[in-house]
């Protein structure tokens, strides 16, 4: 039996149609739903890149990288309680999607 279901939250063109077949499947198994997003940047990159005098790369916003992904998150839960997903949780992942 299905007990947690784990969907990528990540704002593409994909992620109606994902969330939608997760939304289905925890509502039939009575499943946890969790939604995850990330920031697109791990905090070992962010702390080296705070340590660099020069950064190898362009410095990221990490605040604005986190707002992002909170907002995809929020979107997220409204959305899968509209699906009538009972139990639902929303994850933010500072770590790169792949």
């Amino acid at each position: 039996m299905i007990k947690t279901i784990v969907v990528h939250i990540d704002g593409s063109a994909r992620q109606d149609s994902r969330l939608r077949a997760a939304a289905r499947l925890a509502s039939e198994h009575e499943a946890h739903l969790v939604g995850s997003a990330s920031t697109g940047i791990s905090w070992v990159d962010v702390a080296l890149l705070a340590g660099s005098v020069e950064p190898p790369v362009p410095v990221v916003d990490v605040d604005t990288l986190r707002t992002s992904a909170r907002q995809r998150l929020e979107a997220f839960t409204t959305q899968a309680a509209r699906l009538g997903v009972a139990s639902i949780e929303a994850r933010l992942a500072e770590e790169d999607a792949a």
